[in-house]
């Protein structure tokens, strides 16, 4: 019975911080740096990246839009392990790592050409129209 318990208790606990992740990440963000395998400094214009959420926050999925030269839009989704996918409207995925406080993002990935790629992103707006 107290294993029954401790489980219920350690679901839940998971779950509010997943939930506090997801309304940290809800925002406007903008790009502060890029690198290329920890030490090329890649160029970086005005991207800006809003997430918002969608009508069930517990769900840990919801809205994104990449604003740069072009705009992409989609869907993501936090995963566990500090994951995030984001899945623009065409289909295309991508799996990002991630380390998140009150107004920095750094995220990290894969590029096509198998670089390894660190962004560094600074919260702008706590409020997406």
């Amino acid at each position: 019975m107290l294993v029954i318990i401790t489980t219920v208790l350690s679901c839940s606990k998971d779950d509010d911080n997943n939930i506090s992740v997801l309304s940290e990440l809800i925002g406007e963000w903008e790009l502060q740096s890029k690198s290329i395998n920890n030490n090329t400094p890649a160029v970086i214009e005005d991207d800006k990246l809003l997430f918002r959420e969608d009508s069930d926050i517990k769900d840990l999925n919801g809205n994104y839009s990449y604003i740069a030269t072009n705009e992409t839009n989609g869907n993501f989704v936090i995963g566990i392990y500090n994951t995030i996918v984001l899945t623009t409207n065409s289909g295309n995925s991508r799996t990002y790592d991630f380390d998140l406080n009150a107004i920095t993002l750094v995220l990290r990935y894969e590029d096509d050409d198998s670089n390894a790629i660190t962004e560094v992103w600074t919260k702008t707006s706590h409020f997406v129209e």
